[in-house]
C-alpha cells in the first residue's frame, strides 16, 4: 500500500497527473501528499522496531518515576540492557523485585542448638522442656507444687530444685527424686527461725544464704518476696559452720554469690538509711560498702558479679531500672546509664543491656555499643535469657511467640520456629551446653 502511494507522488512528479499541479497558499498539493506518505512509512518502521519479544524484559518494565526524576530521565533507550539499574540510580527507588513462588523449606537448626532444649515454667509452675529440634514438648511429671528450677545437674538430665517446704531437691526428667541436697528440718535443728523458703546454694554448693524476716510482706520482688526487715545469713551445707549474720541494718533484699563462692554482695541500708551494696565474706567478714547511692527509695533489684569476680553489675529502680557496673578493687564506675537495665555478662568486658526501646550488646572498656537490635523491630518481646552461650540473647516475639537468638558478638538474629512459647510462660531458660538431648535422658542413664 505504501509502495502505491509513493508511486503515485512519483507519477504527478513528472506531470502525469492534473492534480499534482493544483497548489494550495504556498504548498502543492503534491508536496503535501509527499510528507503524509514518509510519515506513513516511519510510523511503520518505529512501529516493528519496539514490537515487543518474549524473551524481552523490556517490555514487562515498570518505570516509577518520582516528582524529582529530571526531564533527561526520560531519554533512557528502551534497549539498554542496564534499564532497571538505571532507572533505580536516577530515582533513588528499587524497582520492585518479581514476585517470588512459595516454596516449603526445610528448617534449619543450626548445629550448636540440634540436642538443646529449653525448660519453661507457667502460672501453674509446671515444667515443660521443649526440644528446639523438633519442637516436641516434654511434660516433667513433678509431685510437687511450686517447684523453683535453680540449677542444671549430670549435663542437664537433672534438676536441681527448691520445693515449696524450702529443700533443695535434685530430680531427673522423668520426674523421680534422685538426691536431697539440703532439708530444712536439718536446719531448724540450729537456727529456730530461718524464713527458709527461699535457700540459695553457693556455686559450689557448699555454702547456702537464707533470711530471718518481720514487720510486714510488701511485695513480691522477682521470684523472692519482700518484708520491711530482711536480714541475711549463712550457713555450711554440712551445717558445721555457721549460721553468719551478713546484713545488719534490716536491708538484705538482694544478694549474689561471688563466683569463687568465697563472697557475698548484698544490699543493705546505710547510717543515713538509704539502700547500698555491700561485699562480705560468707562469714560475714571484712565487710565494705561498695555504692553511695543518694536515692531515698526505690530497691535494688539485680547485682551480678562478673565472670572474674572483679566487677559488680548492679541495677536500682526507682520507677525505671538505673544500671551501675563498679570495679571492685578501686571501687571506680566503670559504667552508669538511666533508664537502662543489665541482663547479663557475655565475658569479663562484654555485656547485655536493655533499655525502652533496643537490645544490645555493650563493651564497657571502650564504653562503646557493639551492636543493637531495635525492639520496633521484635514487637512483645518476653524475657531475654542467655541462650546455651553467654553471648547469646534468646527471646520469644511477635504475637505468634517464636523463639529468636541474637548474637551479640556479630549482630546476627536467628528465627527458630520450632519452638514456640506457652502463652501463660513466666520464666524459661535452656539446657547446657553439655546436654546430650532428651531422649537420650530419658531413655539412658549417664550416672
Amino acid at each position: 500500500m505504501i509502495f502505491r502511494v509513493l508511486l503515485f507522488s512519483m507519477r504527478s512528479n513528472r506531470g502525469d497527473n492534473v492534480l499534482g499541479k493544483m497548489k494550495f497558499g504556498n504548498i502543492t498539493y503534491r508536496s503535501l501528499m509527499l510528507i503524509f506518505c514518509l510519515s506513513i512509512l516511519l510510523s511503520a518502521c518505529s512501529s516493528n522496531q519496539n514490537k515487543p519479544s518474549g524473551s524481552s524484559e523490556i517490555a514487562k518494565a515498570t518505570i516509577h518515576m518520582n516528582t524529582e526524576t529530571p526531564v533527561s530521565a526520560m531519554a533512557l533507550k528502551l534497549t539498554d540492557t542496564k534499564f532497571r539499574e538505571n532507572v533505580a540510580a536516577l530515582t533513588q527507588t528499587i524497582p520492585p523485585l518479581p514476585e517470588k513462588t512459595a516454596t516449603a523449606m526445610p528448617i534449619q537448626i543450626p548445629v550448636m542448638f540440634e540436642d538443646t532444649a529449653i525448660l519453661t515454667t507457667n502460672l501453674g509452675h509446671d515444667l515443660d522442656l521443649i526440644e528446639i529440634q523438633t519442637g516436641k514438648v516434654f511434660e516433667l511429671p513433678l509431685d510437687e507444687k511450686f517447684p523453683t528450677f535453680l540449677d542444671w545437674k549430670n549435663n542437664g538430665c537433672d534438676l536441681l530444685i527448691r520445693t515449696e517446704q524450702g529443700n533443695l531437691e535434685t530430680v531427673n526428667l522423668d520426674g523421680e527424686w534422685t538426691n536431697t541436697m539440703f532439708s530444712v528440718s536439718d536446719l531448724k535443728h540450729i537456727d529456730s527461725d530461718p524464713y527458709a523458703y527461699y535457700i540459695s546454694p553457693s556455686p559450689d554448693e557448699n555454702w547456702l544464704w537464707y533470711w530471718h524476716v518481720s514487720g510486714n510482706f510488701l511485695y513480691e520482688m522477682g521470684p523472692e518476696f519482700q518484708y520491711e526487715v530482711q536480714e541475711v545469713f549463712t550457713i555450711s551445707r554440712d551445717l558445721k559452720q555457721g549460721p553468719y549474720q551478713i546484713s545488719k541494718n534490716g536491708g538484705g533484699w538482694t544478694l549474689s554469690w561471688s563466683p569463687d563462692s568465697e563472697y557475698l554482695a548484698f544490699s543493705d541500708l546505710d547510717e543515713h538509711g538509704r539502700l547500698q551494696v555491700f561485699i562480705a565474706t560468707k562469714e560475714g567478714a571484712d565487710k565494705k560498702q561498695i555504692t553511695n547511692f543518694e536515692y531515698k527509695e526505690g530497691k535494688i533489684t539485680d547485682i551480678e558479679w562478673s565472670p572474674n569476680g572483679n566487677f559488680l553489675a548492679i541495677v536500682f529502680y526507682r520507677g525505671v531500672h538505673d544500671t551501675t557496673v563498679i570495679e571492685l578493687e578501686n571501687n571506680n564506675v566503670m559504667y552508669q546509664e538511666n533508664n537502662a537495665r543489665f541482663l547479663w555478662w557475655i565475658d569479663n568486658s562484654n555485656v547485655f543491656i536493655r533499655d525502652e526501646s533496643s537490645l544490645r550488646s555493650y563493651n564497657l572498656q571502650n564504653d562503646q555499643p557493639v551492636f543493637t537490635i531495635p525492639e520496633i523491630d521484635y514487637p512483645h518481646i518476653r524475657q531475654f535469657q542467655p541462650f546455651v552461650y553467654p553471648h547469646l540473647a534468646g527471646f520469644f516475639a511477635k504475637d505468634d511467640l517464636n523463639l529468636f537468638i541474637f548474637n551479640g558478638l556479630n549482630g546476627n538474629v536467628i528465627q527458630i520456629p520450632t519452638v514456640q512459647a506457652p502463652i501463660d510462660l513466666i520464666e524459661w531458660t535452656t539446657t547446657p551446653v553439655d546436654f546430650p538431648g532428651v531422649e537420650f535422658c530419658l531413655g539412658k542413664s549417664i550416672r
